[in-house]
């Protein structure tokens, strides 16, 4: 689940990586002064957009993709960054950073995804042309856009009860819910603010999109020439999803398609959009499988740190309430008259039976690990220091809840995709931003005109 076209390289691999192919017949941009945008108080060098663009052309090459002109593959590339300009900038205002650490993690998870180590992952990309500096520098950039988009869009995103039930109704009535779809889409996006003209003149530029691939124009050319999405210059592949995965606007359709069908223009809140059924896979009546959970009856007592009681003395009182446990003060008693958690030291520290997926994960790796009916060592948490026991494990069926959880999160990246699109729209149409060379802008050469 994504919400960013920037992280994109986190699920990926190693696509975005590919080393600096040949320029072919065209060259490169011809530079302004070295800028071929100004972007409110930054600028995009010509250098910055020739390597994103061999790095483009190189990846649509190794996806097997009919690349369009280089011109065409600068403008995609420029305007995207363009869009990673403006929200640098909005991070910096917002003093948003990203840790050492948390560029090593998303590494490490890009070369695991690869099967690879991450020294094995770094000679890959020497031996590509890519250093080590420059790699980290690129995903520290994608994980502070990534985080500036979440907390932008995330906010915004509410789902309702309802929403859920009419979606697992829709979900109920198809026969093939899993069935795995492999997904290209083209959009074309509305502006911000738009006008009744806009919408007619974008329907016949789709209409016009459309005409051109059923005439034989290659599916991920036109996505690389004309989508504005941020996986444009993927060919628009969305990867093989189940039909809860998709958007909901494609749900209908795909259901039905052929592989190798096309179907559009479908309106959407973005836009106008043209998808392509690539493949498809799996079953179409198979039932959903039943879904157990692990859930452990636990009782703790919490002390949580304050002005008047350090770590160091929080870790002697839980050191003299587990002696005073130890010789025979029951548990119960010990957590009434000590717990600061004020949820349950009424029950004598009973938690009940609980899901460790939903606690802290100090605290739930406490609570898988614990032997049963065993009191164990205390141990700090975010929340403060425990002394937990586990007086039982069992399996329980979820099924229900679990679907709902799933149908929740397939509905949040629905909305968030579209709050997205929204979002960045918005913050590029509040910005200054001049393409310095007229034949980057993709104003200026719009062959859609005609079909």
């Amino acid at each position: 689940m994504r919400l960013t076209s920037y992280i994109c390289a986190l699920s990926m691999g190693l696509g975005l990586l590919v080393a600096l192919a040949a320029w072919g017949d065209e060259g490169p941009a011809v530079p302004f002064n070295g800028v071929v945008a100004i972007v409110n108080s930054d600028v995009v060098t010509s250098d910055e957009l020739n390597t994103a663009t061999t790095q483009a052309m190189a990846q649509a090459k190794a996806q097997g993709l009919n690349l369009p002109s280089t011109q065409i593959v600068e403008r995609q590339v420029l305007q995207g960054l363009i869009m990673q300009k403006i929200a640098l900038q909005l991070a910096a205002l917002n003093n948003l950073k990203v840790s050492d650490a948390q560029v090593t993690a998303a590494i490490a998870s890009i070369a695991a995804k690869n099967n690879l180590s991450v020294d094995q992952l770094y000679s890959k990309l020497a031996s590509e042309g890519t250093d080590q500096a420059t790699y980290q520098k690129t995903i520290r950039t994608q994980l502070i856009v990534q985080q500036l988009e979440q907390q932008a869009v995330a906010s915004s995103i509410i789902i309702t009860p309802s929403q859920i039930d009419n979606y697992l109704a829709t979900q109920a009535r198809l026969n093939n819910a899993n069935t795995e779809y492999d997904v290209a889409h083209i959009l074309l996006a509305l502006p911000q603010n738009p006008t009744a003209d806009d919408y007619v003149s974008l329907k016949a530029k789709a209409e016009v999109v459309m005409q051109k691939i059923k005439g034989g124009m290659d599916f991920g050319q036109a996505a690389m020439t004309y989508s504005n999405a941020g996986d444009a210059l993927t060919g628009g592949d969305l990867g093989y999803k189940t039909l809860n995965e998709l958007p909901t606007i494609f749900v209908q359709p795909v259901s039905t398609m052929q592989v190798g069908q096309v179907v559009g223009p479908i309106a959407s809140d973005s836009g106008y959009n043209i998808i392509k059924l690539v493949a498809k896979k799996g079953g179409s009546n198979v039932d959903t499988a039943k879904h157990y959970v692990t859930q452990y009856h636990v009782e703790a007592i919490l002390i949580k740190a304050s002005p008047l009681m350090d770590n160091q003395a929080i870790q002697a009182e839980m050191q003299r309430l587990k002696s005073a446990i130890q010789n025979g003060v029951p548990f119960a008693k010990v957590a009434e008259a000590n717990s600061q958690d004020y949820f349950t030291n009424k029950n004598g520290g009973d938690m009940g039976w609980i899901n460790p997926a939903k606690l802290d994960p100090v605290l739930a790796s406490h609570v898988v690990h614990s032997p049963l009916n065993t009191l164990g060592d205390p141990f700090q948490t975010a929340s403060g220091w425990y002394l937990i026991e586990v007086l039982g494990e069992r399996q329980v069926n979820d099924t229900e809840e679990y679907e709902r959880q799933q149908a929740q999160q397939a509905i949040f990246m629905q909305k968030a995709n579209e709050a997205l699109l929204a979002w960045q729209a918005q913050i590029k149409g509040a910005s200054y931003i001049d393409i310095l060379d007229p034949t980057l802008d993709p104003q200026n050469d719009d062959d859609t005109s005609s079909p």
